[in-house]
């Protein structure tokens, strides 16, 4: 289509005037700079601390010493290379590198972990790592990361740039703040996670994690579980013996008659979310538990073990079951890896029984279309199929999931 003409003075103009405001903007981002930087210097230099290389040879040191960039959106946990904080000579040998926190600087760090712009946030975590990793500024850290608001949003990013650092005294650091801060759930919900995905956790914080696993209330204690199983997922890997030793003490709970529900309900957590595909078959020996909330329990823990087998039985169980939130689960545990186009053939009858399946259920049935693996015959003819269904179907929040469903398939053919 032809767009109208722009008068060629106008749009110089404007070019003109954008060229203008960039340049002005580039020079008060570098006047800021200087200015930060000679305050920062004269402070120092007045406290009598070491700070007399530039910013950029500071970062420089920085990221040779800690040999990766924190990533705060990233959550995956790297062990810090240089984690043994007890060989100063890993941190460079530099005087900078082996001093302790100045007066401000945690707070600029929280300043700059909420930065929006993601080279000075990574910059300053980078910069965190390597001070986190001398044992002289853990309890400066520790009561620092106390007294910092949780719903601050700088917490969560500086707990994963300790947590990546991952050494044994940063962890009992961690643990530490837990303690002191007990009852806080947004501070333990965003420090459990990142113990969970430690590299190399100490058997402290195991034990640690493990009886937070027991604590009365629901949330703390199923975070925790999570997060022992994904300690369980990482020995696996690095120290089988201590994984399998793990494992097959929350194994044989479930297999236990004696179990009481809250023991049962913590191991089922922990053996799913390891993901260990040799545990399935643990598992579904409780999928017609005669209790709705443990077979939900055990569906959610077979979401990581997919299997031919896994598969089979869920949707096997999918129509035996009489629970609502049972079925509404089986179909999360199904979407979160690819759908076997066997699971649309069997879900087609229900969808159309609208007098037998429930609004909500057809709606989340027609998900299973976002996540199945179909070939360009078998896409034409769900395509077809969908478009009968949406011409038939009465309720609107339904209809319109069909309709997103059908674009999704002419989408990817």
């Amino acid at each position: 289509m032809l767009q109208p003409p722009v008068k060629k003075d106008k749009n110089n103009s404007l070019e003109r005037l954008k060229n203008e405001r960039r340049r002005r903007m580039r020079w008060s981002v570098v006047v800021l700079l200087l200015v930060g930087v000679l305050i920062v210097a004269l402070n120092s230099r007045r406290e009598g601390a070491p700070f007399s290389r530039s910013v950029t040879e500071l970062e420089t040191s920085s990221q040779r010493s800690s040999g990766a960039v924190a990533d705060d959106t990233n959550p995956q946990q790297q062990q810090h290379p240089h984690s043994d904080a007890k060989n100063d000579a890993s941190l460079g040998g530099s005087p900078d590198t082996k001093r302790v926190l100045m007066e401000g600087e945690f707070s600029a760090i929280v300043a700059a972990a909420k930065s929006s712009d993601v080279l000075v946030r990574n910059r300053a975590l980078n910069h965190f790592q390597v001070l986190a990793g001398l044992n002289s500024n853990l309890k400066t850290i520790q009561e620092e990361l106390v007294r910092l608001d949780s719903t601050d949003e700088s917490f969560a990013p500086i707990v994963s740039a300790l947590a990546s650092v991952g050494t044994p005294e940063i962890q009992e650091l961690l643990r530490g703040v837990i303690e002191q801060r007990s009852g806080d759930w947004r501070c333990y919900s965003a420090i459990v996670p990142s113990l969970g995905l430690l590299t190399q956790p100490s058997q402290a914080t195991i034990d640690f994690l493990v009886m937070q696993s027991r604590l009365p209330d629901p949330d703390f204690s199923s975070t925790a579980a999570l997060a022992v199983g994904s300690i369980v997922h990482t020995l696996s890997k690095t120290d089988p013996r201590k994984g399998e030793q793990l494992l097959s003490s929350y194994i044989a709970k479930i297999e236990s008659s004696e179990t009481s529900l809250d023991d049962l309900k913590e191991s089922l957590a922990v053996v799913g979310n390891s993901g260990l595909v040799s545990a399935a078959p643990n598992l579904l020996k409780h999928i017609d538990n005669p209790r709705a909330d443990v077979r939900a329990d055990v569906v959610m823990a077979l979401r990581f073990m997919r299997t031919t087998q896994v598969e089979d039985v869920l949707l096997a169980r999918l129509f035996r079951e009489t629970d609502l939130e049972v079925r509404l689960r089986i179909v999360d545990a199904l979407i979160h890896g690819p759908v076997p186009e066997k699971a649309l053939d069997l879900i087609a009858p229900a969808l159309k029984q609208r007098g037998k399946t429930e609004a909500v259920l057809r709606e989340k049935y027609l998900e299973l279309f976002f996540h199945v693996n179909l070939g360009s015959d078998s896409k034409r003819k769900w395509a077809e199929w969908l478009t009968r269904y949406i011409e038939n179907e009465p309720d609107a929040p339904v209809r319109s999931r069909a309709s997103a469903a059908l674009q999704e398939l002419l989408r990817v053919q």
